[in-house]
């Protein structure tokens, strides 16, 4: 339901009241009211309709971007936090946290994976390349209690990319071929472009 807004303007010589239905914004034209009031008088008369249209439209309640009202929270949970963890990490550890939390209530391993696969991109942008492969290989512990091999996989081209970044190429090789191979075991052609 659309709320009308109203804006109050008054000076020594009158008031004037003007209502904004939602969907006229413009061009509507001013109701004149007390023609010669005081200021007090013209300062309550906005109080009152104030009051008046605050009780008649009460504030809608704004939802928490944490819990989205249909039921792909968990979608936009991580939308969220994919958005946040290079433009506002501390935003996307708040809402790993929160995503962490559900997910360990609710056993699902496949989302506490997804979980630390954030929390360790975050780790590793931020230059804690020891921190980052802890939470990759705690994500693959996830990933495997889940059976999801194309997430372990991923987990292991992260752990490739860090051998990389630290200049150790046989490890990187080796986790580079270990996920190639999840990935063309699933047939996940985007995955296998990624190894190469």
């Amino acid at each position: 339901m659309a709320i009308p807004m109203f804006i109050c303007s008054f000076t020594k010589r009158k008031f004037s009241l003007r209502l904004i239905p939602s969907a006229h914004l413009n061009n509507i034209p001013y109701l004149k009211i007390l023609p010669n009031p005081t200021n007090i008088t013209a300062l309550l008369v906005c109080i009152l309709l104030q009051l008046a249209f605050s009780a008649a439209y009460p504030a809608a309640k704004h939802p928490d971007p944490t819990k989205p009202a249909h039921p792909n929270r968990q979608r936009d949970l991580e939308g969220a936090i994919r958005h946040y963890r290079f433009y506002k990490p501390d935003s996307a550890l708040l809402l790993i946290r929160k995503g962490m939390a559900d997910c360990q209530s609710k056993k699902d391993y496949s989302c506490i994976g997804e979980m630390h696969n954030h929390l360790g991109i975050i780790h590793e942008n931020r230059g804690r390349l020891e921190s980052a492969r802890a939470c990759y290989q705690l994500s693959i512990k996830a990933f495997r209690q889940s059976g999801d091999s194309v997430g372990i996989a991923n987990e292991l081209n992260r752990l490739g990319v860090l051998a990389l970044r630290k200049s150790n190429y046989p490890d990187a090789a080796n986790h580079f071929f270990a996920a190639l191979k999840l990935y063309q075991q699933q047939a996940h052609k985007a995955g296998i472009a990624e190894c190469y």
